[in-house]
């Protein structure tokens, strides 16, 4: 084998012709094939098997698994080095380590898997892309983890609105009180105006509970806790805002009916009929969330985004 192999380099390295490079792997592969076929051979004619090689058509499942398991067994030192495979039917070899200097590759060590070895050229000088020239380079892609949170500034803007709006609700809610005596107020249903004014104020306050993320917020247990308070807060001033509007709409429609039938009989509908209509879908509101915290309780969870890559990333 030896002798087949000095000789095979020596012809390959008279022929001067594109990827003569590779040749010595040609005649590797060959071999491989050559030695798992004559293993092949035997084992059918040891087991008895009525199979012949010459029986192959690429449709045999039989004698190609024969083939991969022979291949399995081949190892042999060939014209580049060691030859044998895995499993998986990839070569165990010689692994050549190579790096580019001044735009060309240069051959700066070999790692032999057999004796788990590292043989170093050191006359090529090895240099390593780093600060202090001495860390060992990265050999796989980096995976950087990058998590996104919402924009502080823009949070900032938005709550500043928010702020605003509760303001402005707060002022309502004054002008109510102080005013209450006013006929032209008494005429709004200020009691009314009062609890939409409230509602108002929880659905502005949720914008600042709706912002937070695990930016301002890096406790898993308190983020958790703040998405249960978006859902309360968010809900509960829902109901008062447009609960409000609703019934007083709707008393004043059944008034505006009552008219328009021309009957004699006042309709007369308190606030305390809208405020127990108010009550019962607050506590509606209530059964509802709590059924939801407890059987489905909102938790805060990392979204995996589709992963960019990049061409080039630093590892610092």
């Amino acid at each position: 084998m030896h002798e087949v192999t000095e000789q095979y380099k020596l012809e390959v390295h008279n022929v001067i012709a594109p990827g003569a490079e590779y040749f010595t792997f040609g005649y590797d592969a060959a071999y491989a094939v050559a030695l798992a076929l004559n293993a092949s051979h035997t084992w059918l004619r040891e087991n008895g098997s009525a199979l012949r090689l010459e029986d192959y058509n690429y449709v045999t499942p039989e004698m190609t698994q024969i083939f991969l398991d022979q291949m399995d067994n081949v190892s042999y030192f060939g014209s580049t080095g060691p030859v044998s495979f895995d499993k998986t039917g990839d070569r165990i070899g010689l692994w050549v380590i190579e790096q580019v200097f001044n735009g060309t590759d240069a051959v700066v060590g070999y790692y032999d898997p057999f004796s788990a070895t590292f043989t170093w050229e050191n006359s090529t000088g090895i240099i390593f892309a780093d600060i202090d020239g001495t860390s060992v380079p990265i050999d796989a892609p980096l995976e950087v983890v990058i998590f996104h949170y919402i924009s502080l500034p823009l949070y900032i803007a938005t709550c500043a609105f928010a702020t605003a709006g509760v303001l402005a609700a707060f002022a309502f809610l004054y002008f109510n009180y102080r005013f209450r005596e006013k006929r032209v107020v008494k005429l709004s249903s200020p009691r009314l105006n009062n609890v939409i004014a409230v509602g108002c104020m929880c659905c502005y306050a949720s914008v600042y509970v709706f912002g937070l993320d695990g930016n301002l917020v890096p406790s898993r247990a308190a983020l958790d806790a703040v998405c249960k308070i978006r859902a309360v807060f968010l809900t509960y001033g829902f109901t008062l805002l447009f609960g409000g509007l609703l019934t007083k709409t709707w008393r004043v429609s059944v008034i505006f009916a009552s008219a328009g039938r021309g009957d004699t009989k006042r309709v007369n509908i308190k606030d305390q009929h809208l405020f127990a209509i108010i009550a019962m879908n607050l506590m509606l509101d209530t059964v509802l969330l709590a059924a939801w915290m407890t059987l489905f309780p909102l938790k805060s969870v990392v979204l995996n985004l589709p992963e960019p890559v990049s061409s080039c990333v630093s590892p610092r």
